[in-house]
């Protein structure tokens, strides 16, 4: 289930571009701290870039 969050995710984003936290919180229907853990995993696999601001 987590593996196919995570490539969900990883296409939503390449998809968008540009999404927040929020966004991807609805979208999903998981909590902040979940989504936060996987753009942490994706960021370290080199899959996205986290921008802050």
């Amino acid at each position: 289930m987590k593996v196919s969050r995570l490539n969900s995710i990883e296409q939503y984003v390449i998809s968008r571009e540009t999404v927040s936290i929020d966004e991807l919180c609805e979208v999903f229907g998981v909590s902040k701290n979940t989504i936060r853990r996987d753009l942490n995993e994706l960021e370290v696999r080199g899959h996205i870039t986290k921008v802050y601001g």
